[in-house]
């Protein structure tokens, strides 16, 4: 999954944008990268499910007419919760780190 998040973050680097300030690539690229996340955990959530792994969760079908369309509260939580310590974790001062690694 750290290849998904790092591809906007490269894009938004100035590696492929130059020195151009357009914002519009960096927020394309972040979205899809987003959605593909979202999907794949909800996709593994519910394979670990059907194969016994994971206890039941409630799935919502967010479609009648598609078939796949679900929403899973529980990952979307657990998604959150993930991506809320990665954000704040490389937020820190590599001076930080060190100490609150060794805590």
């Amino acid at each position: 999954m750290l290849p998904i998040i790092r591809k906007p973050s490269l894009l938004c680097s100035g590696a492929f944008m130059g020195n151009d300030s357009n914002g519009s690539p960096c927020t394309v690229a972040t979205v899809i990268a987003s959605q593909a996340l979202i999907t794949g955990v909800y996709s593994i959530t519910q394979q670990a499910m059907q194969l016994g792994y994971l206890p039941r969760l409630t799935v919502t079908h967010t479609s009648a007419s598609h078939i796949g369309q679900i929403y899973v509260p529980a990952a979307n939580w657990a998604l959150m919760v993930a991506l809320s310590v990665l954000c704040w974790d490389l937020a820190l001062p590599a001076g930080l780190r060190r100490p609150m690694a060794q805590a």
